[in-house]
């Protein structure tokens, strides 16, 4: 009995140049994916913070931050030999010297449980006043102070033991301890927004206003 040439084969392999021509898509569509799914997070990071920038008090417009220079965060990454998060990234250039109404988070001490704030995020130019370059030098190597919280203390990128430089940790520096001390807060900088809150002050003044957006309080 002559064999059906196209009878299905039982073994559970695929034809060698079905398999060859899956080896060449599956890497194309997990690039894609990976993409679409970065490209999510960082919308997501955007939408997910408020700022003071926003408020209009008293039917007052805030007048318009300065718009950060074109070549100002590639001059930084090269100038600290570092990555920085994307996510930071599109928010600083827009956002730079801005802080969150979000801002309240808790790190773990030595003494027990903390709550700090962000104030602001740093500017990046130099020109700028309370610029990363100038509160680096408090810092030691491989950490890059990336916010404040008005009192003194720096929110900093935590470089230390990443080869590749990218991907930093998020840490705290309380300037009354020593620049190497630092407090761990988040593994990442997309981590360390999923911790901000609105402090309760806050909250109680915006609603007063009338002032208080909408999805704000979770």
């Amino acid at each position: 009995m002559k064999k059906n040439s196209h009878t299905r084969r039982d073994s559970g392999l695929l034809e060698p140049s079905i398999a060859a021509e899956l080896a060449l898509k599956v890497p194309l569509v997990w690039n894609v994916c990976e993409r679409e799914s970065a490209e999510s997070g960082r919308y997501r990071i955007m939408q997910s913070l408020h700022w003071f920038d926003e408020l209009h008090t008293g039917g007052d417009k805030v007048p318009e931050r300065e718009p950060l220079g074109a070549t100002a965060i590639d001059e930084l990454e090269a100038d600290f030999r570092v990555n920085l998060p994307i996510s930071y990234k599109d928010i600083v250039t827009v956002h730079h010297g801005d802080g969150p109404l979000q801002s309240d988070f808790v790190v773990h001490a030595r003494t027990g449980i903390q709550k700090r704030g962000l104030g602001r995020f740093l500017e990046i130019e130099r020109w700028q006043d309370s610029n990363v370059y100038e509160h680096a030098e408090y810092m030691i190597n491989d950490v890059v102070p990336f916010a404040e919280d008005g009192g003194g203390n720096l929110i900093c990128f935590d470089y230390r033991g990443k080869r590749r430089r990218e991907d930093p940790s998020i840490a705290f520096w309380d300037h009354e301890l020593g620049a190497d001390d630092l407090l761990p807060v988040a593994d990442s900088f997309e981590a360390f927004i999923d911790l901000l809150f609105v402090p309760q002050d806050i909250i109680e003044d915006l609603t007063d206003q009338g002032l208080l957006p909408e999805g704000l309080v979770r």
